[in-house]
């Protein structure tokens, strides 16, 4: 993960987990993976395992994953009883050997500068017939737009700072991606998919701040 969070994950996430809960919006991610009924799913991006890793496993499914974070990958392997199947590194790294049912990647892809590489490994790693999960904060959203503003203000108040000799606050970077490029690899690799907004999850009318996509996938 090339990225503003790979010096300072670690914490990053733990605040992320404490912060967040189990919302609506996870309780529906939840709800979709178990509903396929899965013996065993491997998640990308598992952090500690929680929230997601953690519901699962209360559920009976055995969980497995990887995180670039070899100090989270080991509170996931404690969090979920699981010492063989979580590994720390890069999905693409990871020396696995064999399919899974249910692959999933939530509330982590904003957080990956090379998504569409790592959509690729995950659809290798599902086996024929099974169901992929992944959610996206789309380019075309109003939130990108915000978003996109912001970071010219921040550059600005950054050089003005610097002309002072001072460092001003940062905005961790955000990867957005359009609907078309991530469509277009489930069509080319004969994804089936469906896509949902998280305004249709959360039942929320705040166009701003709602970017994300939700796809449900069967390979």
């Amino acid at each position: 993960m090339k990225n503003y969070y790979t010096e300072r994950y670690d914490k990053f996430w733990e605040r992320q987990t404490k912060k967040y809960g189990i919302s609506r919006y996870e309780k529906y991610l939840i709800h979709r993976i178990a509903k396929i009924n899965p013996e065993v799913v491997f998640e990308v991006g598992i952090g500690n395992g929680c929230p997601i890793g953690t519901a699962l496993h209360a559920k009976g499914i055995m969980v497995h994953g990887c995180d670039v974070s070899p100090r989270l990958a080991a509170s996931a392997r404690k969090n979920l009883e699981c010492e063989d199947g979580i590994y720390a590194g890069e999905l693409k790294d990871c020396s696995l050997s064999r399919e899974y049912p249910m692959v999933y990647c939530v509330r982590t892809s904003w957080y990956i500068v090379d998504f569409e590489e790592v959509l690729h490994h995950m659809i290798s790693l599902t086996e024929s017939g099974g169901s992929l999960i992944f959610d996206i904060m789309e380019f075309e959203s109003l939130y990108h737009l915000k978003y996109f503003i912001s970071r010219i203000a921040l550059a600005i108040k950054d050089k003005m700072f610097k002309m002072i000799g001072m460092e001003s606050d940062k905005i961790p970077p955000l990867n957005f991606y359009r609907r078309r490029t991530i469509e277009k690899i489930l069509m080319e690799s004969q994804v089936q998919f469906c896509s949902y907004q998280e305004r249709r999850i959360t039942k929320s009318k705040d166009y701003w701040n709602t970017p994300k996509r939700v796809y449900v996938c069967k390979k």
